[in-house]
């Protein structure tokens, strides 16, 4: 009780709200040296493996930001696969953004269009296409 008011809470799900502090969406659900699940429950959810249609909110620290068309080297398959869906959904959103504001032209980067959806020229941010800089 706080300040004579009650409050009733209810734990947040690491898959749908993911946080900056977590490496939940990139790592395998067991502690390698202990076997334990790491959040201490006893049954594993392997975040690697959520429909990304059940996440409410994404940090994008471990997959790296959209705007640096990642390469993700050295990220474990699991890791990069649930990023690349992340990264699709971004970009398929700033498509949408582009086609509302501007007279729309596919903006024609090669890098991974399937994820990109033509937005990084090359890898890395020097490959990156700003808004409105498309067609």
């Amino acid at each position: 009780m706080f300040y004579g008011v009650f409050f009733l809470y209810q734990e947040l799900n690491v898959m749908s709200f993911l946080s900056a502090n977590s490496n939940a969406m990139t790592d395998a659900p067991r502690q390698q040296n202990s076997g334990k699940c790491r959040d201490g429950k006893d049954e594993c959810q392997d975040c690697r493996e959520v429909d990304i249609a059940d996440v409410k909110s994404v940090h994008f620290t471990l997959c790296n930001k959209p705007w640096k068309c990642p390469e993700w080297a050295g990220m474990e398959k699991k890791g990069v696969q649930i990023c690349q869906k992340f990264h699709a959904e971004w970009f398929r959103i700033r498509e949408d953004l582009e086609k509302t504001l501007h007279n729309y032209h596919y903006p024609g980067g090669k890098y991974k269009p399937e994820i990109f959806r033509g937005y990084c020229k090359s890898g890395q941010e020097k490959g990156y296409i700003p808004i409105g800089k498309s067609g």
